[in-house]
């Protein structure tokens, strides 16, 4: 439970229909414990200050993506349909995003 210890975490998928799906199951597992914010870019608050920030990462987005999340760190990095994943978008934005981490 990294986002409730108060550590960033990411949840990706390729499109952002597959998203909203891993937004929903988490929203509903939590029962009411934090709050849900849906929109262009959901993410789950926890009392903490904790958060789960859901993000898209498909071809269409993937230069805006580059710019918007370089430099941006994760405790934890939930890679939803890793294998639609575009491989540069996993080298250049996502593996980066845990090297201060581990």
């Amino acid at each position: 439970m990294a986002a409730v210890d108060d550590l960033p975490v990411f949840w990706v998928a390729p499109s952002t229909d597959q998203v909203m799906i891993g937004f929903e199951e988490a929203e509903f597992s939590a029962n009411g414990f934090g709050k849900f914010k849906r929109g262009s870019m959901p993410v789950a608050q926890f009392p903490n200050g904790g958060r789960i920030m859901y993000r898209p990462v498909d071809e269409e987005r993937f230069t805006k993506a580059r710019s918007s999340r370089r430099g941006r760190g994760a405790y934890l990095l939930v890679m939803d349909e890793f294998t639609y994943i575009n491989r540069r978008t996993y080298y250049e934005i996502l593996r980066p995003m845990l090297i201060d981490t581990g």
